[in-house]
C-alpha cells in the first residue's frame, strides 16, 4: 500500500513540476513575443520621427502628401504604443529585479510622445530639427535597450 501511495505522490509531484514549468514557458514566450512588437515598434516611430523632423517638405515634389503621409504614420504608432506597453509592463510585472527597466520603457514611452508630437508637429511651417531628431532617436534607443535588458535577461 505504501509503494501505491509513493508512486501516487511521486506522479502528482512531477504533474505539477511539469505544469509550472510549462506555465512559465508560456509566460516568458508572450512577454518576449510582446517585447519584440515594441522593440520593431520602437525602431518604426524612431525612422518615420527622423524623417520628419529632418525634412523640408516645402522643397520636396509632393512635399505636404509625404508631410501628411509620415503625420498619419506616426500618429498610428502613438495608438499601438501605450497598449504595447502597458501590455509588456504588465507582464513583465513579475520580474522583481527588473523593475527599473520596466519603469524605463513607461517613462521613455511618454518623452517619445511629447518629443514628437511637440513643437511644430503637423505644422505647415515646420522645419527641419537636427537636435530634436537627435533627441528623438537617444531615447528610442534608450527604450529599445530597456526592453532588451528586460526580455533578454529574464529567462536565467
Amino acid at each position: 500500500m505504501a509503494e501505491i501511495f509513493s508512486i501516487a505522490l511521486a506522479g502528482l509531484v512531477a504533474f505539477l513540476f511539469n505544469w509550472l514549468h510549462w506555465r512559465l514557458v508560456r509566460r516568458r514566450n508572450a512577454l518576449n513575443s510582446i517585447g519584440r512588437h515594441l522593440d520593431i515598434l520602437a525602431k518604426e516611430l524612431e525612422t518615420n520621427a527622423i524623417t520628419y523632423w529632418l525634412s523640408d517638405f516645402k522643397s520636396i515634389p509632393n512635399g505636404q502628401v509625404k508631410q501628411t503621409s509620415l503625420e498619419i504614420s506616426i500618429k498610428g504608432s502613438f495608438i499601438r504604443l501605450p497598449k504595447l506597453v502597458t501590455e509588456f509592463t504588465s507582464r513583465a510585472s513579475y520580474l522583481k529585479d527588473k523593475q527599473i527597466e520596466i519603469s524605463k520603457v513607461s517613462r521613455k514611452s511618454w518623452i517619445l510622445f511629447d518629443l514628437i508630437t511637440g513643437h511644430d508637429f503637423e505644422s505647415e511651417n515646420k522645419g527641419t530639427n537636427i537636435a530634436l531628431s537627435s533627441t528623438i532617436s537617444k531615447n528610442c534607443n534608450y527604450l529599445r535597450a530597456s526592453i532588451a535588458i528586460i526580455i533578454d535577461g529574464h529567462g536565467e
